[in-house]
């Protein structure tokens, strides 16, 4: 896997002091989504998850506290057993997606009236790394 590919990652901790768990927990939602409590899911490259650690390593203690992150397989169904997040056959997915960048309206200084913005603002933009809400197949236990 090439070094500069997102990937689904799965970030989970365990902190002992209430007062760094706060920390490390606001860090983290900076850049994952929550899937249970102390549990994420992060759409990042390795040298980002890596140097996301390295402001958490600066937060926790390393005798007490643990936080690990584990790539996951892109495109792979989770299985779920229990409450979900949530409603059944809904999931969270990371691809890359084309959003068409609507123009905003600026006034025309001159003339009083309103124009499209420039022509930067109207090309559509490919984005690796946004989160889709799907449906579709995940695999549930009995």
């Amino acid at each position: 896997m090439p070094a500069n590919r997102r990937t689904p990652w799965l970030i989970c901790y365990d902190i002992a002091d209430p007062a760094r768990l706060k920390q490390v927990h606001k860090e983290v939602r900076r850049y994952a989504t929550p899937l249970q409590y102390s549990v994420f899911r992060a759409h990042a490259t390795r040298r980002e998850i890596v140097d996301r650690f390295d402001v958490l390593t600066g937060i926790i203690d390393p005798r007490s506290d643990d936080i690990r992150a584990y790539p996951l397989l892109i495109g792979a169904a989770p299985v779920v057993y229990g409450r979900s997040l949530l409603a059944h056959g809904i999931r969270f997915e990371w691809r890359p997606v084309l959003f068409d960048n609507q123009p905003s309206e600026e006034p025309d200084s001159e003339a009083g009236q309103t124009e499209p913005a420039g022509a930067a603002h109207r090309a559509s933009q490919l984005v690796d790394n946004a989160l889709v809400i799907a449906t579709g197949l995940s695999e549930r236990l009995p």
